[in-house]
């Protein structure tokens, strides 16, 4: 299995663990196609490099991109182009690909860090989490 089972609550702690906030998310019921099924990025990479064997190349630095209704095509600062039908922009929290198709959403610095992970849940880590 990919994918996880829907987030029941979140919540914020500060270094001490001591919860700052807590939010519920709305669960829309039993219908699988409307209900959220969170994917590690582990697993979406591995989904999305299914099959491509040497198609993908990795090192090339993204500059930008040209489409039309046939096809899209990828320019990288090595002067290669990649054409294809379509291109993902998996490419994390600064992506260029974004940058590239939506300018104006812009990265905004809110003064807040957040560290996550995932970490099973035993007896002995309940016991030491709130």
């Amino acid at each position: 299995m990919l994918g996880a089972a829907p987030s029941q609550s979140v919540s914020f702690q500060d270094h001490r663990l001591n919860r700052l906030l807590a939010v519920d998310p709305p669960h829309n019921g039993q219908d699988p196609l409307e209900t959220e099924h969170p994917v590690s990025r582990t697993a979406l990479r591995h989904v999305l490099l299914e099959g491509l064997g040497d198609v993908v190349h990795f090192g090339k630095r993204f500059l930008s991109l040209d489409a039309d209704a046939e096809s899209v095509t990828a320019n990288f600062d090595d002067g290669s182009v990649a054409v294809g039908d379509v291109l993902v922009g998996a490419d994390g929290a600064g992506s260029h690909v974004r940058a590239e198709l939506l300018p104006q959403a812009k990265r905004i610095e809110t003064g807040i860090l957040a560290v996550s992970g995932k970490l099973g849940l035993s007896d002995r880590v309940r016991a030491m989490t709130p």
